[in-house]
């Protein structure tokens, strides 16, 4: 039985963590190919990145060393992964090849780089035009997070320079056009990981583990450039999430706040904008 059949049930799963998952085309947890999945577990003391079948079988780690790695994504043709590792002091992205061999760092420098993307990676020309981008107008904002709509070209971000906000960034001007406030400007957890969903054009960005703070990219929409209601998990803390761009659905890792042992769950959100349960909990999976 594989995973999406699992969706329409509760189940428990032999995985000791299933912290980073990411289904979205350019940035799969499944690979396209043989269906085979990427995830994180901590089972040998410390994150690190493995593979099994859709079945559950043949499960083998990739990667053994003693630093963490996370949130692993399949390359369009099944033949490479990406993932953020810290192992010379700092976030930097990498990628190997579908059986943990061939490992290659593809950033340096000195600000965290969390958020691989295929997308990116594939088009380096467009990677670097990005990276000037995020780069020249916001200054000390490099430590934060940026995602990209690709119809619009328009830039997301989220930094030092905002405090809670987040900014637009027109590439074509390298210029900032908006901030976004949010509602509670209370909130001043840091931003740690971006998505943007090249579908629906809505933006995604992990604040703190309360909240997923969602801006809409869609520029027909009379919201246009504007939050909308963050998702949150009662009694329940987020570890990481990802889109998947084909079924329009958002998958959440979450832990049980104060359960003992560790309770994680894998929840299903509807990410359809034109849906009737836009954002509502679809499936919750104990992981």
């Amino acid at each position: 039985m594989n995973l999406f059949t699992r969706i329409s049930t509760t189940v428990t799963l032999s995985l000791l963590s299933f912290a980073a998952v990411d289904a979205a085309p350019g940035a799969n947890f499944v690979n396209a190919d043989n269906g085979q999945i990427v995830f994180v577990s901590d089972r040998d003391g410390n994150n690190e990145i493995y593979k099994m079948n859709s079945d559950e079988n043949g499960q083998a780690r990739l990667i053994g060393n003693a630093v963490s790695d996370a949130a692993p994504q399949w390359s369009p043709d099944g033949s490479k992964i990406a993932f953020p590792a810290s192992r010379d002091g700092n976030a930097e992205i990498y990628t190997m090849d579908f059986n943990g061999t061939n490992q290659q760092r593809l950033t340096n420098n000195s600000a965290g780089n969390y958020s691989p993307d295929w997308q990116s990676i594939v088009s380096s020309s467009e990677s670097i035009r990005k990276v000037e981008v995020f780069g020249s107008p916001l200054g000390n904002a490099s430590s934060g997070e940026v995602a990209v709509v690709n119809s619009t070209g328009l830039v997301y971000t989220a930094g030092q320079a905002f405090g809670s906000n987040y900014g637009v960034i027109d590439p074509n001007t390298n210029s900032l056009i908006k901030v976004i406030r949010p509602a509670d400007l209370n909130n001043q957890n840091a931003v740690f990981f971006s998505r943007a969903n090249q579908t629906t054009k809505i933006v995604y960005f992990l604040r703190g583990s309360t909240q997923i703070d969602a801006i809409d990219g869609r520029t027909t929409s009379s919201t246009f450039n504007q939050l909308l209601p963050s998702l949150t998990f009662s009694n329940q803390t987020i570890v990481a999430f990802a889109i998947d761009q084909t079924r329009n659905r958002i998958y959440v890792t979450t832990r049980v706040t104060g359960s003992n042992p560790i309770q994680s769950n894998l929840v299903t959100v509807d990410g359809d904008p034109n849906s009737a349960t836009f954002h509502q909990i679809l499936t919750t999976i104990a992981l």
